[in-house]
């Protein structure tokens, strides 16, 4: 398992753990283990690697929008769908550790809202920050969008856009 390396990361870890059932926690331990680990480098699941691909090359249409009107020419390069940990996230900026999900109609369910918590909060552990987007703000109202982003404190406390 990863060693935990502060504090919040160690109450996350638990606070993740004791939700789960003693199977749910033997297939976390192993899906952990299989993780690629640096001194240097956010860990990362290597048997994501083609499913990253075959979303990258088939985005739905808010992520088109989003990858063409604001992220393409950003001052800082971004990632589309990049592998953190054992998930697979929308965009990525590893110069700012910033994610921007963008939310469709799956993630609107109580489990996946749920899921969706844990998974921010592990991410957030490494220090990244994640910002969320509906679909409906990305295809509907890209200004609100784009003000977001610019006026967003990023970890590195620059304005992105």
């Amino acid at each position: 398992m990863i060693k935990p390396t502060t504090v919040t990361q160690t109450f996350l870890a638990l606070s993740f753990l004791l939700e789960m059932d003693f199977v749910e926690y033997q297939c976390f331990v192993r899906i952990r283990m299989t993780l690629i680990k640096t001194e240097f480098y956010i860990p990362y699941n290597p048997k994501l690697k083609e499913r990253a691909r075959v979303l990258r090359k088939n985005p739905t249409e808010a992520e088109e929008v989003i990858w063409y009107q604001l992220l393409r020419d950003c001052k800082f390069q971004f990632y589309r769908q990049k592998i953190i940990d054992n998930f697979i996230v929308d965009f990525y900026c590893p110069k700012q550790k910033l994610v921007i999900e963008i939310d469709g109609e799956s993630h609107y369910s109580e489990d996946a809202k749920s899921y969706d918590q844990k998974r921010t909060e592990i991410l957030e552990s490494y220090g990244i920050k994640v910002l969320r987007f509906t679909n409906e703000q990305v295809l509907n109202n890209i200004n609100y969008v784009r003000k977001v982003l610019e006026s967003s404190s990023a970890p590195k406390g620059l304005p992105l856009l």
